[in-house]
């Protein structure tokens, strides 16, 4: 026989139903509850407590909730009995106590009703969404308050917490992911930057962008703000003006900054993530080269860099430089290391294989490279 607990555990699985019931205005109610209700032919031991139990949780011992309906069997051990033959809820109310969803659903009526009447075209999202709705329906105002703004202020070019709204912006932060959804719906395509991943820049933010810092290895180049330069990554097509061939992108600091001269040559101080590259499209005119520590976090780096820039060579990040400074081996721990990476040459993937069967000593800092060795490697390129 149905516990109070399955009954309970079956009412709040059919939540959803009734949201969207109520969302499509169909007929919810009657809700029957289907299952075991009960073998007259079980000991009397047994099926007294269970059916005891069952009604004493009822509407009609408790005011509120499920239901019952009986029938008459016939058993071998009492002759006729009555038995529950149907468990079902009369209305919302009864539903909706016994779940403790009351207040949550009154949440749920007024967010609809906001939607309704400010926003009806974000409705098709409600109904496919609706326990995300239902989630989030005690701040679905203020939410919407947001998303009313930006339909109605396209592309606002200000940072989030400029925006001119009363609210907690800072408290609305967390919840740009499900507003990001609603803009998806709501604004026309002109006020989405569809290549941008990241909310700020695709909806028309500023943000805090990532930075690029530069030196011009060129003795006779430089810019108007000197040979030494940090700039914002969107600002990157400015370096279409300058005249360089080579770029190198180099992830330590002091490597970078005492790099050597070099004609029509630019570095760069590498600490990004990947993506960027997907933005930076200039480089892929650019012989590019990528100075690293030589280790197979390294390799693997270079490998996804490939994706955007397939020209990207690797830079004292051989076998030859691995080995004329033996004495500054180190070891790193290198968990989770694929056996194969797909963009790197037949060269390049024997050594990032000896790299990974080191136990030990696998790994040597660019910055033990000493200057004339790299002198001397530059020159040649």
């Amino acid at each position: 026989m149905l516990t109070t607990k399955e009954i309970r555990d079956k009412a709040e699985r059919s939540y959803k139903d009734f949201l969207l019931s109520v969302l499509r205005r169909e007929v919810f109610f009657p809700f029957h509850i289907k299952g075991n209700k009960g073998n007259a032919n079980l000991p009397l031991q047994e099926l007294y407590p269970a059916l005891k139990h069952l009604i004493d949780h009822s509407k009609e011992k408790m005011g509120y909730g499920f239901m019952l309906t009986y029938k008459e069997v016939n058993t071998r051990h009492s002759g006729i009995m009555t038995m529950p033959d149907a468990i079902f809820f009369e209305n919302p109310k009864d539903f909706l106590q016994f779940i403790e969803k009351e207040s949550d659903f009154l949440a749920f009526r007024k967010a609809l009703e906001v939607t309704k009447r400010h926003a009806p075209t974000l409705l098709v999202w409600v109904e496919e969404n609706v326990l995300k709705f239902q989630k989030n329906a005690l701040i679905w105002e203020d939410i919407l308050t947001i998303v009313l703004y930006f339909h109605q202020n396209n592309l606002p070019n200000c940072y989030w917490r400029q925006l001119p709204i009363t609210l907690d912006l800072a408290e609305m932060e967390a919840h740009q992911v499900l507003i990001g959804e609603l803009l998806e719906v709501i604004l026309p395509l002109s006020a989405i930057h569809q290549q941008e991943k990241q909310f700020e820049p695709r909806f028309g933010l500023r943000y805090d962008e990532p930075m690029l810092h530069i030196r011009f290895l060129d003795e006779n180049q430089t810019s108007p703000f000197g040979k030494n330069i940090i700039f914002p990554l969107s600002q990157i097509a400015d370096l279409e003006d300058i005249n360089f061939e080579k770029t190198f992108f180099i992830t330590d600091k002091n490597v970078f900054l005492a790099f050597p001269n070099l004609e029509k040559s630019v570095a760069i101080f590498w600490e990004h993530g990947i993506d960027i590259l997907e933005k930076a499209t200039i480089f892929k005119k650019k012989q590019c080269y990528f100075n690293s520590d030589i280790n197979p976090k390294a390799f693997q780096h270079l490998s996804e860099m490939r994706n955007f820039l397939p020209n990207l060579s690797p830079f004292l990040m051989d076998k030859m430089t691995f080995d004329a400074f033996a004495k500054h081996h180190q070891t790193q721990k290198m968990a989770n290391q694929s056996n194969f990476l797909l963009h790197l040459t037949p060269t390049e993937q024997d050594f990032y294989q000896f790299l990974l069967n080191l136990e030990e000593k696998n790994t040597l800092s660019q910055r033990h490279v000493s200057y004339s060795f790299l002198q001397k490697q530059v020159i040649l390129l």
